[in-house]
């Protein structure tokens, strides 16, 4: 039998886009964002906020940094990934993180949007 691994959200982001250049000159966008659900406390409900981690590559990776900003509205379909390591303190970590395959702008695009996105060189390489 076939398996599915795919994740659909719409949200905001809850800061600027983080965009990298890797070693390997490919463009790296990291995102924050947020979806909301209700919980129910009592005899009312109240919203909650959920944060996401989202990580986009090449072409989409360069848009994604040149077009959006903290509070946009996004819908992002990807997959979901996980990354394991040691810590320097040799404690075994996980971080979880969604790879999307496709950035739908839902709140249009910044105004005061740069022709190149704002680039972090610090050679960190992508992993896809």
């Amino acid at each position: 039998m076939r398996t599915v691994n795919r994740i659909f959200l719409v949200g905001h982001l809850g800061g600027d886009p983080e965009v990298r250049l890797s070693a390997a000159g490919r463009y790296v966008t990291r995102l924050r964002l947020a979806t909301n659900r209700s919980v129910r406390d009592g005899e009312s409900w109240s919203q909650v906020a959920d944060w996401h981690q989202v990580v986009i590559f090449d072409r989409l990776a360069k848009v994604c940094g040149e077009q959006l900003s903290k509070g946009a509205l996004v819908a992002v379909v990807g997959e979901l990934r996980y990354s394991h390591w040691v810590d320097d303190a040799g404690g075994k970590r996980t971080r979880s993180e969604i790879a999307a395959r496709d950035v739908s702008f839902l709140g249009g695009r910044r105004p005061e949007a740069p022709s190149t996105p704002p680039l972090l060189t610090d050679g960190a390489a992508a992993s896809s």
